[in-house]
């Protein structure tokens, strides 16, 4: 059942008709699939800032929906990274903020994906009859295409970061899986949470560059070591994904604070 309709100024950025234009548009749209959106793009633009309290309440009362799809929408930001949970004390419940990271954080994990996957990237060439290269050949290739979009200036769509970000994490994903090395596979797996937030990031700051040049950059970076892989070049492979990597570090440190 949908709340009062009365707005909380302070997260008046969300739409209280993002549900009823959906439900128009598809009728079996799921309504905290909505809200994740809504909560997603507004975690991704910082109009939610890093560590900023998330009332379940106030934010169903401003999209007129009930807190049930607001809280299940939370959750699973929770699970992909986008949302730390508190628990309360003498309570049941926890309380939800938006994900934070500091810069030296940042700095310790890009050295964590860094000792990992320049490995991986190395053992893939050494034995690419393990790795799927057409698949990874097409997800670079998009990735590429992609970002050369970024660098157009052509007007994009809203969630193209979004799936900009999920075309990169499934590209480093493949590598690390390839690499068949249990150990390594789940060493990455720890890192996949603040990986996810980071990657959209980082994808979200390339799309507001004025310059091209960074955008064209980082989607040649992809194909640079999809070829390495292809053609058994493994110490290529290596330099090339420790090159992308530092460029992803040095560029999300660069534009954190970067407003759309």
């Amino acid at each position: 059942m949908p709340v009062n309709n009365a707005k909380c100024s302070h997260y008046s950025f969300l739409s209280d008709t993002a549900v009823k234009e959906a439900m128009e548009s598809n009728p079996f749209e799921k309504i905290n699939c909505v809200v994740i959106k809504e909560l997603e793009r507004a975690i991704i633009t910082a109009k939610f800032h890093p560590g900023q309290k998330l009332n379940i309440s106030r934010i169903a009362e401003t999209m007129n929906v009930s807190p049930t799809p607001v809280w299940e929408a939370i959750e699973y930001l929770r699970d992909i990274g986008l949302v730390t949970a508190e628990p309360i004390a003498n309570s049941r419940r926890n309380a939800y903020r938006v994900f934070e990271i500091s810069n030296n954080e940042v700095e310790d994990f890009f050295q964590a994906r860094s000792a990992l996957e320049t490995k991986a990237a190395q053992i893939c060439a050494e034995k690419n009859w393990n790795v799927d290269l057409e698949l990874l050949g097409r997800y670079a290739n998009t990735f590429e295409e992609n970002l050369k979009g970024f660098a157009s200036g052509a007007d994009k769509p809203e969630n193209a970061y979004i799936e900009t970000a999920k075309l990169d994490r499934e590209f480093h994903q493949l590598l690390v899986r390839s690499t068949k090395n249990r150990f390594l596979i789940e060493s990455y797996e720890a890192l996949e949470r603040i990986n996810h937030y980071l990657s959209i990031k980082t994808s979200y700051y390339v799309g507001l560059q004025l310059s091209s040049d960074d955008a064209r950059a980082l989607g040649n970076h992809h194909m640079s070591i999809y070829t390495a892989i292809k053609n058994g070049y493994a110490d290529i492979a290596r330099n090339q994904m420790c090159t992308h990597l530092e460029f992803c570090s040095n560029h999300y440190l660069r534009n954190r604070n970067l407003e759309p």
